[in-house]
C-alpha cells in the first residue's frame, strides 16, 4: 500500500471493525492533509493539536519534511471512505501493509496490519500490553482494549488513545533533549516496566558465553570476532563487571514517547524483547554521538570521554545500584559501549534478520571498525 492509494482489503477490514469499535460511526471521507501527511476529515483537522501539538515552528518542520518527499506532487492523491469516527486521523504504514487510526473523542487507537512480519510484531505487542495492564507500569502506556483478526486476514489491536499535545519533536534537538532529560523523564517510568518482569544480573563471562551461542545461531561469528576480542580484553580490567538482562522496549525514541501537560507515556511495544537493559539506556546516547568525532576518538583511544558519555554512564551506574544493587565499575565506559554494540547487533539479527555490520553507515559498523584498531 502506498500513502496515496489505500487497498480495498484495508477499507473492507475497517468497515468490518466499525460495529465492534465505534458502533455509532458513519461513513466518512478522508483526504491527505497537505502539511502533516495524514488522512483527515474536516472534523479531525481540529484534533491535530492533540497529536502533533500546536506549534507553528513544528508545523513548518513537518511541512518541509513532507515537501522533500514530494508528496505535494502526488499524481494519485489519497482518498478514502470508511466507517470511522468523524474526528479520526489516519497514519499510513505502507511498510506494514496497513495503518494506524486514532480518535480523540472515542479515546481509541487502532493498528491494522497485513504483512506477515508486521502481524508477528503486533502479536508481540498484544502479549506485552496484556501483561502490563496488571502492573504498576499500566498508567504509563496505552491500555489494551480489544484485538482480533479481520475476515480478510488483517491483524488488529485497539488501545486507549494517548494525547501528544506537547510532542518531543517540538524541541530544537529532540535527541539531545531526551539524552539530557531521560534520567528524569523516561527512566523513572521505565524502571516500573523492568521491575514488572524478571531482571537477572549476569557476570560478563556468563553473558559472553550466551553471546557466543547467539553468534553461532545467527551465523555472525566471523563478523563479530573483533568485538568479542576487545570486550574480553577490556573485561580483564573489570573482573566484577555485571550486566542486567530483562524485558526491554528496544525502540525508545521521540516518536514513541508521548506527553501532554499531565503525563508522559511510552508506546509502540512491537519490538519489545528480552535483552540487556543498557540497550534502552544507551540508545539515547547513540542518536546524539553517532556523527561526533570526539566520541569515536574516545572509543578508539585513551582520550577523555565526551561529556555526554560521562553523564549517561554516571547515571547508569547510580541507577543500577539503586534499583538492582548492581555495581557497575568506575571507568568501564568503553567496555559498556562495546557490550551495547554487540548486544544491539544480536537483537537486530534475531528480531529483524538484519546484520548491521553490512551497513557501512551504521553505528555498529563504525564501532566494529574502531575495534579492529584496538
Amino acid at each position: 500500500m502506498k500513502n496515496g492509494n489505500i487497498s480495498h482489503e484495508i477499507q473492507d477490514a475497517l468497515n468490518e471493525l466499525a460495529p465492534v469499535l465505534w458502533p455509532r460511526a458513519q461513513v466518512c471521507s478522508f483526504s491527505l492533509h497537505p502539511l502533516y501527511g495524514v488522512g483527515v476529515t474536516q472534523d479531525s483537522i481540529q484534533k491535530l493539536p492533540f497529536v502533533f501539538g500546536n506549534s507553528f515552528v513544528e508545523k513548518m518542520k513537518l511541512g518541509w519534511r513532507y515537501f522533500r518527499k514530494l508528496k505535494w506532487l502526488n499524481k494519485d492523491p489519497f482518498s478514502l471512505k470508511a466507517i470511522l469516527p468523524k474526528d479520526a486521523i489516519i497514519f499510513f504504514r505502507s511498510n506494514k501493509g496497513g495503518l494506524l487510526v486514532v480518535s480523540h473523542e472515542q479515546n481509541l487507537a487502532l493498528k491494522l496490519f497485513f504483512t506477515e512480519e508486521a502481524k508477528s510484531l503486533l502479536e508481540d505487542e498484544i502479549k506485552t500490553l496484556h501483561f502490563l495492564g496488571s502492573t504498576s507500569f499500566a498508567p504509563y502506556t496505552a491500555n489494551l482494549v480489544k484485538h482480533g483478526t479481520s475476515k480478510n486476514g488483517g491483524r488488529w489491536v485497539a488501545t486507549t488513545f494517548c494525547e501528544n499535545s506537547h510532542p518531543l519533536n517540538l524541541e530544537a534537538d529532540h535527541d539531545r533533549y531526551l539524552l539530557n532529560h531521560m534520567d528524569q523523564m523516561v527512566m523513572p517510568i521505565m524502571t516500573h516496566f523492568y521491575k514488572a518482569y524478571r531482571v537477572d544480573a549476569l557476570d560478563l563471562g556468563q553473558w559472553l558465553k550466551l553471546a557466543h551461542e547467539r553468534a553461532q545461531k545467527l551465523n555472525f561469528m566471523e563478523d563479530v570476532k573483533p568485538l568479542f576480542k576487545i570486550i574480553e580484553k577490556e573485561s580483564l580490567r573489570f573482573p566484577m563487571y555485571k550486566v542486567l538482562k530483562g524485558q526491554i522496549h528496544h525502540d525508545i525514541h521521540a516518536g514513541n514517547i508521548l506527553r501532554d501537560e499531565k503525563r508522559v507515556v511510552i508506546i509502540d511495544w512491537e519490538g519489545s524483547t528480552q535483552g540487556l537493559i543498557l540497550i534502552d539506556v544507551f540508545d539515547f546516547l547513540r542518536r546524539v554521538v553517532t556523527h561526533q568525532k570526539s566520541f569515536w576518538h574516545f572509543l578508539g583511544s585513551n582520550v577523555s570521554a565526551p561529556q555526554e558519555v560521562v553523564g549517561i554512564f554516571k547515571f547508569y551506574r547510580q541507577w543500577a545500584q539503586e534499583n538492582f544493587e548492581v555495581e557497575i565499575p568506575d571507568g568501564s565506559e568503553r567496555l559498556t559501549l562495546f557490550v551495547y554494540v554487540l548486544e544491539r547487533i544480536f537483537l537486530l539479527g534475531e528480531k529483524r534478520n538484519i546484520n548491521r555490520l553490512k551497513d557501512k553507515s551504521s553505528f555498529e559498523y563504525k564501532a566494529y571498525q574502531t575495534s579492529l584498531n584496538l
